[in-house]
């Protein structure tokens, strides 16, 4: 899986740092990163997409002030909280100034968790009405252990860059043939439109949001539901294809040559392509409102197909090669 933290802590104590970044890691289940040192800050901030960052104010190198309006810079849409324990009531005025949206003495770190969690949302909300994007999607999840009494959000599902990739483990073979014969086979062949959930991703889910087999297949399915029709991360709700292509091919007869190398069996295998995307989960209890985020990565299908064509020579050493990629 991808290490993509959304929560940046600086502090110019390292270890304190860290350990901020895992209360709030370990609480709401969103990945964080830690570093003591401006110029890291800012690189993180140009490398990851951050959104929420927590920063000290009295630092040797730039206060928290200085290093918000750096930040700033690269993204203003970031939400930021001033977490310290030695800056002035005057130095606090003018961080929430500068552009810090809340304040927060270390003295009061047990309100930690809230307080990003809250930054947390408001960001997901900004975004989706700043770029008018399609509002949470109500995934209307009730567990039967809990009497019904939590209710669970699809806040956002974006692309992750750079990560569609073709699925070995979702291979299907077309055709094999060996010396001598001749084959039809059929590219086109129907490719399931469902999520790909890892085993070790399934157990994180299970276990944060408390669900049962039952309720995490029935999650699952509404997650794609409604991944496929308000974020129209794919266009083929049907898992059925249209249009087919029928290939035709032969392979010359066993040689009778000892010494020449001949191709003895040929398979073709269809390798579906996946791209990877961000899910944001939010669950809210209607009791007590307890809100949690969860962000997990998921796989769906893109419709395209790579065509995969394997020799078996008569020395014993396979070839691989690509023949072609297709769409449904």
């Amino acid at each position: 899986m991808n290490y993509n933290p959304e929560i940046l802590f600086v502090d110019d104590e390292l270890s304190a740092a860290k350990d901020y970044a895992k209360l709030v890691q370990d609480k709401l289940g969103i990945n964080t990163i830690a570093c003591d040192e401006p110029n890291e800050a800012i690189r993180i901030i140009k490398d990851y997409n951050i959104k929420v960052a927590i920063l000290d104010q009295v630092m040797p190198k730039k206060t928290g002030n200085e290093l918000l309006k750096d930040i700033l810079l690269l993204k203003p849409d970031i939400k930021s909280l001033l977490l310290t324990g030695e800056a002035s009531s005057e130095q606090v005025g003018n961080a929430l100034n500068t552009g810090f949206k809340k304040y927060l003495g270390k003295s009061n770190v047990s309100d930690l968790c809230p307080v990003v969690l809250d930054l947390y949302q408001q960001y997901e909300l900004d975004i989706l009405e700043k770029y008018n994007l399609p509002a949470p999607v109500d995934l209307k999840l009730n567990l039967s252990s809990k009497m019904g009494l939590v209710k669970y959000f699809l806040i956002s599902c974006d692309p992750i860059k750079g990560s569609e990739k073709p699925d070995d483990s979702q291979s299907s073979q077309l055709v094999e043939i060996f010396a001598g014969e001749e084959k039809e086979y059929e590219t086109g062949i129907s490719l399931s439109n469902d999520l790909v959930i890892e085993s070790s991703v399934e157990a994180e889910i299970t276990s944060n949001l408390s669900l049962s087999a039952n309720a995490l297949k029935t999650l699952e399915e509404k997650l794609n539901t409604a991944i496929s029709k308000q974020y129209k991360v794919t266009t083929n709700k049907s898992a059925s294809i249209q249009e087919r292509s029928r290939r035709k091919i032969k392979l010359p007869d066993q040689s009778t040559d000892v010494t020449e190398t001949y191709i003895t069996r040929r398979t073709i295998d269809q390798v579906p392509y996946y791209q990877d995307y961000r899910v944001i989960i939010k669950s809210v209890c209607r009791l007590c409102h307890c809100t949690k985020v969860f962000a997990y990565i998921i796989s769906k299908p893109t419709g395209k197909y790579q065509l995969i064509q394997t020799d078996y020579l008569s020395d014993g050493t396979p070839k691989v090669i690509s023949i072609g990629e297709a769409k449904k």
